[in-house]
């Protein structure tokens, strides 16, 4: 069976769209006559004008993200139970939390700037709003492309002084407010000027032709070697700079240009795929035809062509081989951070080649990717299953996770769960909280946090697929997220299951996706590969070994449409995760109280504070400092001091602390209530799926009726309030101490001002 639960390899690029007239009859996203707009059918324009955290005020996290400048502690390194740790602290894991930064978003910051003063000072406002949300984390994805003249390519990379000067500023204005930096050596727009083809480039650099080859280098030299202005430190000595990704997205775009575009790239790139494969040929299956600059198009990786199993084979030993080759080109600059390759392929060849040269394995997750249409065009679609059912089917948050590697570093490059899935508000606690249990080191929400150029009637268009700080539920989620994984309110498993693999199997099943039953066993414990007859990079010591260890179970077929991946549902029924569930209570690995029961779709973690139930469509977290759930409308939910009464609408509600104390004794706190949002006017088509017209601002959020109550101590000392985007408070909402608890009913009907996810209750 197909999954219409997808998840994209490379998000960044349209393969198609449908016509608009292709689609199915115009409807609305929440009804079959309505158009959305504000006023009707409980859907009430949010306000997104004055978005900048105020200092002081309940959504300011500024101190999540500690004093002093990032590099203080020196480097950040792999430790031997799969986390990372600084040189100067190695007793406490890192938790990186932030967002990307790409050029469009990147460029929203210097609206109304006139002088590189101005520039300069958009980029300090920028770094404190990315503080005050929590983060000390971001990746300027494809900002270092624009620093290098394209046109001058064909002979040596020209820098361009004037972009490079601005990014030395980001960098020091990031290491001062704490922010650690992730860097591309390339993401996008290292490319021909003439073709203006990335995917080409990125099949080029792949198989070193000499001329493609060293234009990666130029870039790599370029930007490490350079010596920053701001701070006097090169970017190679800097341990702000804690990570680098050698190739954005890479062999996805290699494997994408041979088998879709293969007849169109540059024969000097054709002439050395054809080479390389002959000569691996003639190594590991001496007689098999090899591939010619002439063929039309080359044999397929999936779907039972073996001459397309060798060539995946020959790639998956090539991705090795380039990595680390990267490796050895940056470490020959002296930098001695972090290095990741290959953040988008699932297969075992890929992952293969993450265990031999990778630091950190990072990884973009998407949930509900557009399809066939870009970044949410007319005629594109996506899904709207919920990823509560989708993590019971082994995919969602289990799709990427599946590649996690045993006492490796994982760093999510991209999460992101898009717009316009009905249920984007289960992106709060999806990856946040799976995200801790599994031990992640980083998560970077894609894109655009720290916007600080919202006046006067709100300047940035429609909420779209990847824009956080346009975005209602997402403004909400990256708050929750912050406390869920940045603050550490989600504990990490203290259980670890291993799958071995041994070189015979993944060489066997080298296209295929590690199994994904087997990766359910994350939304219980801290899960991962291990390749124990391949090598290691030299910065991987001795792991500690994992309290279970597997053989693998069926890998599955991928089946490849382009920039998206969908995994079939093809288990051949030879890993019983029942069994295995009693088997790890039977040895006291697992509490027996624990309720997990896959054949129900019910999966509690280990350590008891998550639970996903997908009968019922709800995922839940109890944590000391947080509890949060998400359930249908209708639906009431006690879960331990914090309980949500019926609401009129599915959502995500939340009861969080934000003074650092347990919920029990904390005088400040966030109540959120994350609903729908959509754009006025939007339409699409009646499954909800396609789109055909994404409206306009104001943004919308959906209301109705939510009660909500809290055990805390001496209820009749709070007070409610609903609050802006900036954390101000816009009006005080009754609520009620009579029965020994604090209870609070909100209609959003009755409320004076725009309704937000965010409401304050303090003590006064």
């Amino acid at each position: 069976m197909r999954n219409d639960f997808c998840l994209p390899l490379l998000g960044a690029v349209a393969v198609g769209a449908l016509s608009v007239s292709a689609s199915p009859a115009p409807a609305v996203f929440n009804g079959p006559t309505v158009t959305n707009v504000a006023g009707r059918d409980n859907w009430h324009e949010t306000k997104m004008t004055d978005i900048v955290i105020r200092e002081g005020s309940a959504l300011d996290l500024g101190g999540l993200a500690g004093n002093g400048e990032a590099g203080q502690y020196g480097w950040a390194k792999p430790a031997p139970d799969g986390s990372l740790r600084f040189e100067k602290r190695p007793n406490e894991k890192i938790r990186l939390y932030g967002s990307v930064e790409g050029n469009i978003s990147y460029h929203r910051l210097f609206d109304g700037c006139k002088s590189v003063a101005d520039r300069h000072a958009a980029i300090d406002a920028f770094a404190v709003q990315m503080k005050r949300m929590g983060m000390n984390f971001v990746r300027p994805h494809g900002l270092l492309d624009a620093a290098f003249d394209i046109s001058a390519f064909k002979n040596r990379g020209v820098l361009r002084e004037e972009e490079l000067d601005e990014r030395d500023y980001f960098l020091a204005a990031c290491k001062r407010a704490g922010i650690y930096v992730y860097i591309d050596i390339a993401a996008y727009v290292l490319r021909d000027p003439e073709t203006k083809n990335q995917i080409a480039k990125k099949a080029g650099v792949m198989v070193k032709e000499p001329s493609y080859w060293k234009l990666w280098e130029d870039c790599a030299y370029g930007i490490l070697n350079r010596t920053n202005r701001y701070t006097g430190v090169a970017w190679k000595d800097d341990p702000a700079v804690i990570g680098v990704m050698e190739y954005n997205e890479q062999a996805t775009g290699a494997k994408i240009a041979l088998q879709g575009a293969w007849k169109n790239l540059d024969p000097l790139v054709k002439r050395a795929y054809a080479k390389g494969f002959d000569d691996w040929l003639a190594i590991n299956a001496p007689g098999v035809k090899g591939i010619s600059e002439n063929d039309g198009m080359l044999p397929k990786f999936y779907g039972g062509d073996p001459r397309g199993g060798l060539l995946h084979r020959y790639l998956s030993d090539l991705f090795a081989n380039r990595a680390e080759d990267c490796n050895f080109t940056i470490r020959s600059t002296g930098y001695k951070g972090l290095l990741s390759a290959y953040n988008s392929d699932v297969d075992y060849g890929a992952t293969a080649a993450r265990w031999k040269a990778c630091d950190v394995v990072a990884y973009n997750f998407h949930a509900g990717h557009p399809h066939g249409g870009g970044h949410g065009y007319s005629g594109a679609r996506v899904s709207q299953r919920s990823v509560v059912d989708a993590m019971a089917s082994g995919i969602a948050f289990c799709y990427g996770n599946r590649i996690r590697l045993a006492g490796r570093p994982f760093i999510v490059t991209e999460n992101s769960h898009a717009f316009w899935n009905r249920s984007r508000y289960e992106a709060a606690l999806m990856l946040p909280a799976y995200g801790a249990l599994n031990g992640y080191s980083g998560i970077l929400w894609h894109e655009g946090a720290g916007d600080t150029k919202a006046h006067g009637n709100w300047p940035r268009g429609t909420i779209g697929v990847f824009k956080i700080s346009t975005s209602p539920l997402m403004r909400a989620a990256t708050f929750l997220g912050a406390m869920l994984f940045r603050r550490g309110d989600v504990s990490e498993s203290p259980q670890q299951v291993a799958i071995s693999v041994d070189n015979d199997y993944w060489k066997k099943h080298s296209a295929d996706a590690p199994s994904t039953t087997q990766a359910k066993l994350g939304l219980v414990f801290k899960y991962g590969l291990a390749f124990p007859n391949l090598e290691r990079p030299s910065s991987i010591g001795k792991t500690v070994k994992a309290d279970v260890t597997l053989a693998p179970g069926s890998g599955d077929e991928i089946e490849d449409g382009l920039w998206v991946s969908n995994v079939k549902e093809n288990e051949s029924g030879n890993f019983d995760i029942d069994s295995f569930v009693a088997k790890m209570k039977s040895r006291g690995i697992l509490p027996e109280s624990n309720i997990t029961s896959p054949k129900n779709g019910v999966y509690q973690s280990a350590t008891g504070e998550i639970v996903l139930d997908a009968a019922k469509g709800e995922l839940s977290v109890v944590t000391p400092r947080t509890e949060a759930a998400c359930i249908a409308s209708g639906k009431s939910k006690r879960l331990g001091l914090f309980a949500i009464g019926n609401t009129s609408e599915p959502c995500c509600a939340a009861l969080t602390s934000v003074d650092g104390l347990p919920l029990s004794e904390s005088r400040r706190m966030v109540f959120l209530w994350m609903t729908r949002e959509s754009n006025q006017n939007m339409i699409t088509g009646e499954d909800g799926k396609t789109m055909v017209a994404m409206g306009a601002y104001p943004a919308l959020l959906k209301g109705g009726k939510v009660s909500f109550s809290a055990k805390v101590s001496n209820p009749e000392d709070f007070s409610l309030y609903l609050l802006d985007y900036s954390g101000a408070r816009l009006e005080k909402i009754p609520v009620c101490a009579d029965t020994g608890e604090l209870t609070a009913n909100i209609d959003t009907a009755n409320l004076r001002h725009h309704l937000t996810p965010f409401f304050e209750l303090v003590a006064e």
